[in-house]
């Protein structure tokens, strides 16, 4: 301020420096110092907004049907298929979403054969294959289909040969998406599940949609020092257009955001964990500067994943050096898992396909290959081999670019989509069965995928629309058992599992919901003494009893997609155990009556709708 008076005054040389020039100069300083007073606590306010604890809504779940028939008694699967079957006949919506799955899972796009619809019956969903061929090949002796064919959201063009190969999947190879039902349809369904067992202990993978920030922020306490695997492939800071999410930042806010996002997942992270940072030449350099200087953190290894080992094409032609690498930086933290794994110098892929192989004390070579029960067992590589250590540049994990990637497992618009096997490799190396693993900068959801198929347990995060378009479609494909992808097929994968997905509140959410209003007289000096700590903010929650001389807290009021029971478990800290009609009650024992939300009860549920303020 004071450099900018000086240029407005001393530059005339000319200016009178009499008493009222004196004095409007002074006056000058005393207001914009008031001003900027002001400015810094509205900021602070902001900051608050930003940092308070948010709401979980729009909460459901995928219910793998495999998983419930073994939890539940069969009285009750009984029932819960029932209400399933009805609603196959009555909701259109949830009738074309098991269609877009089993569509997905059973074409074969190298072939040109695709399913054109599925129909329910006799509890089965029954499909004809037909081929996409030339009209010029017509055949009036053969049948051809005469209704349009989509692959995925795109019509596909040309003629269709009815073939005489058909698929039939037993409805209890699905899932419930508690997203399609009627909400009175999927709160009987819940409490009727929750009656014999706990939903959210169950669960096996946690998919939020939300900035990444309030994800870690939401996060801290309920999952302090549990998990033990972070993998993140932020954006690289390509500066290109053509993703789904930005990618384009100045260097300095690409590293504020990546160290805002580190500072957060080092409270979540367990004492002894592994984190994978993966990224390219844009921003490697950066992401060790904050590794080794901010965080003075001892990357093991800069793993150099050779991502097009045989360029050719397109990208063969740049006049220059080709580019064919990301890199990855590994970070061990304390005695962290790690699982030895080998390649062999000899080709044995007939017996374990993509997979690296574990190898015992006697030298004796093995694969982690799920049984007729879905639990992993180890499998004997009965191959002669010759054993060869995993090296830091991996030039043997075939990229997206690779063709049979792109037609087994492809769910990515552009060619940031990380293959299955990749991450397969982390996971592995990494973690243990029922590890929490997490990434939150999920994009197509390759790690969630893959977590899920080696029985680990997951958090996945994003703020793009990508997490209902792309993430959860594929995770249903999963859930029933995905046959195309390589690791599927290699470590025999049946489906299963149960995964929640919800939104967090926003930031712009709660601007929008916060009053903020001047509470002292008109003829006082609103700047000087306005107050934050006077505004009512989220006060709409607050429900005045006066007979009972109390004031409740309905947070339905705010959100009426609230997931209460997952908001209070976030701010808490504590697991959930069981979630009934009017109550959550928690691992601890201890339980919130929603009737009886108070802040003279509950007085730490205040930070959801009233922060603190300056």
């Amino acid at each position: 301020f004071d450099i900018y008076v000086y240029n407005w005054l001393f530059n005339d040389l000319d200016t009178d420096f009499d008493v009222a020039t004196v004095k409007r100069m002074q006056n000058i300083k005393k207001i914009t110092h008031k001003v900027i007073e002001y400015i810094a606590r509205f900021e602070d306010e902001l900051k608050a907004i930003w940092e308070k604890p948010k709401f979980v809504k729009n909460s459901n779940y995928l219910l793998s049907l495999q998983d419930l028939k073994k939890k539940l008694s069969s009285d009750l699967y009984s029932e819960i298929l029932k209400i399933l079957k009805r609603e196959i006949k009555n909701n259109q919506a949830l009738l074309d979403d098991f269609n877009f799955t089993l569509k997905d899972i059973y074409k074969l796009p190298l072939q040109k054969i695709y399913i054109p619809e599925f129909t329910f019956k006799e509890e089965k969903f029954n499909g004809q294959y037909v081929k996409l061929i030339d009209n010029d090949s017509k055949e009036d002796s053969k049948k051809y289909y005469d209704k349009p064919v989509f692959d995925r959201n795109t019509e596909l063009n040309g003629l269709f040969e009815v073939t005489n190969k058909n698929v039939s999947i037993d409805l209890e190879k699905l899932y419930i998406d508690t997203g399609l039902l009627d909400p009175k349809i999927k709160s009987e369904l819940l409490i009727l599940i929750n009656e014999e067992i706990s939903i959210d202990e169950n669960i096996r993978g946690l998919l939020i949609k939300s900035d990444n920030f309030q994800t870690l922020n939401n996060l801290k306490n309920k999952f302090n020092k549990r998990v033990s695997l972070i993998y993140i492939d932020p954006p690289f800071n390509t500066e290109s257009q053509d993703f789904a999410y930005k990618d384009k930042y100045k260097d300095s806010t690409w590293l504020s955001m990546v160290s805002n996002r580190i500072d957060f997942h080092s409270d979540i992270l367990c004492k002894d964990s592994s984190e994978y940072f993966h990224l390219d030449a844009n921003c490697n350099f950066l992401m060790r500067s904050i590794l080794n200087n901010v965080y003075k953190k001892d990357i093991q290894r800069e793993i150099i994943w050779n991502t097009s080992p045989s360029p050719s094409g397109f990208k063969s032609k740049a006049n220059n050096f080709i580019r064919q690498h990301d890199t990855i930086f590994y970070v061990k933290n304390g005695n962290a898992v790690f699982n030895k794994m080998w390649v062999s110098k000899n080709p044995i892929s007939e017996e374990i396909g993509w997979l690296d192989f574990f190898v015992d004390e006697d030298d004796s070579g093995y694969i982690l290959k799920r049984d007729e029960k879905g639990e992993f067992i180890k499998q004997r590589i009965t191959s002669d081999f010759t054993k060869i250590a995993i090296g830091d540049v991996w030039n043997d994990v075939y990229s997206m670019m690779f063709t049979q990637n792109m037609t087994r497992e492809n769910w990515s618009e552009g060619n940031t989509q990380k293959p299955e096997n990749l991450l397969r490799r982390i996971i592995q190396s990494s973690s243990k069965e029922d590890d929490w693993v997490m990434d939150y900068f999920v994009g197509s959801g390759t790690s969630a995928s893959a977590a899920h198929k080696l029985q680990r347990k997951w958090i996945c995060s994003d703020i793009g629309d990508y997490v209902y378009t792309t993430v959860i479609p594929r995770l249903k494909t999963v859930i029933v058992g995905d046959i195309k992808p390589k690791l599927s097929d290699d470590t025999n994968w049946q489906g299963g599992g149960i995964i929640k997905y919800y939104e967090l509140e926003q930031y712009e959410e709660v601007l929008s919901r916060a009053k903020f209003q001047w509470q002292g007289k008109k003829e006082e000096n609103q700047v000087e003494q306005y107050s934050f700590l006077q505004d009512q903010k989220l006060l709409d929650a607050i429900e005045i009893d006066y007979e009972k001389k109390n004031a409740k807290v309905v947070f339905e009021k705010l959100y009426p997609d609230v997931d209460i029971a997952e908001t209070l478990s976030n701010l808490s800290g504590k697991h959930i155990k069981q979630i009934l009609e009017d109550k959550v009650v928690f691992e601890d024992g201890s339980e919130v009556i929603y009737d009886e939300m108070t802040f003279e009860k509950y007085p730490w549920i205040k930070p959801l709708i009233w922060w603190n303020s300056k």
